[in-house]
């Protein structure tokens, strides 16, 4: 962020720069101003502070340009930046399968006043870039967080003062036991201010106001997002759902599937109406039906955790 904030945190103003908490992002090269968190490029103003309190600059082609242009809108001191899987229904799992990896991929950038939320999707093999969704929560309007699962798959469960929970999942083992020792301290010890909705907002890419629920248009700069209405028009194309999100890989495989369940309807109700053994119009229908309910239900989980998408506000480019 700017470099008046580190200052203002070493000068007493906010958590010392010899914190063990604060995390310096150094796997870029020299003189490179990128760094990388699980193959992700994070432009140098993510890095907030480092240890040596030197700043990182960011430059207008940087994806996430815009957060540090406004940065006095935003103003902390970043602590820890790690790579998580964001929350997601267990029927769109069951369904996306391995594909959900890249469905719910997210950086959460821990701060002395919140809690930040990136998401990213796939750019390539093993790349990931910012898609510009962001969303925040006040570290006051956290009443609870338990790191658990470390022998297995490590998670983050956040409960929030408006009553919901989130789990983050398949965090790294050593970013697990970094948030165990973080947290608790850093939660107690908050004196941010909470939010009138007591949980996870989400927030314009563009001017970083809040958004409200179902308006997809941003009533500060007028940035337009894309829509439920528009998402359920894209349910009529094979794997549009996932297209009209940005998930092109996934859509295109579940858009191949869509569309041979598509053809085993006709070629079931074809069949029976064709064959040599023909059969009256119900008789068809019904196998063919059945068919086609599985099709339905293909879509269905589909359209669920992408409308999860939408609501969490993709901007219309």
């Amino acid at each position: 962020m700017g470099p008046g904030i580190c200052n203002q945190a070493r000068a007493g103003g906010g958590i010392p720069r010899t914190c063990p908490a604060i995390r310096h992002l150094t796997s870029g090269r020299p003189g490179d101003n990128k760094a990388t968190v699980n193959r992700l490029a994070v432009p140098s103003h993510l890095h907030f502070c480092d240890r040596g309190g030197a700043h990182g600059r960011s430059e207008p082609s940087d994806p996430l340009h815009p957060i540090a242009a406004n940065h006095a809108r935003i103003s902390a001191v970043g602590f820890y930046v790690l790579a998580a899987q964001a929350p997601i229904s267990p029927l769109a799992q069951l369904f996306l399968g391995w594909q959900a990896y890249g469905f719910t991929r997210a950086i959460l950038v821990l701060t002395n006043l919140r809690l930040l939320r990136f998401r990213i999707r796939s750019k390539g093999w093993n790349r990931w870039v910012w898609d510009q969704g962001l969303q925040s929560v006040a570290l006051g309007d956290i009443s609870e967080a338990r790191v658990k699962g470390f022998f297995l798959s490590p998670q983050l469960s956040l409960h929030y003062r408006d009553g919901r929970k989130e789990r983050y999942w398949r965090l790294r083992m050593r970013d697990a036991k970094k948030l165990k020792t973080i947290l608790p301290p850093l939660l107690q010890n908050s004196t941010g201010a909470v939010s009138p909705t007591g949980g996870m907002i989400p927030l314009c890419p563009k001017c970083l106001a809040t958004l409200s629920p179902n308006t997809y248009r941003c009533s500060q700069c007028g940035q337009v997002f894309k829509d439920e209405k528009t998402l359920r028009r894209f349910l009529l194309i094979p794997g549009g759902e996932y297209f009209y999100v940005g998930q092109n890989h996934i859509g295109a495989l579940h858009g191949l599937a869509q569309t041979m369940w598509l053809l085993a309807v006709l070629a079931v109700f074809a069949g029976l109406m064709l064959g040599p053994h023909r059969a009256n119009l119900w008789a068809a229908a019904i196998p063919a039906g059945g068919v086609f309910a599985f099709f339905a239900l293909h879509k269905l989980a589909g359209f669920f955790p992408c409308r999860q998408l939408v609501r969490e506000f993709i901007p219309l480019k």
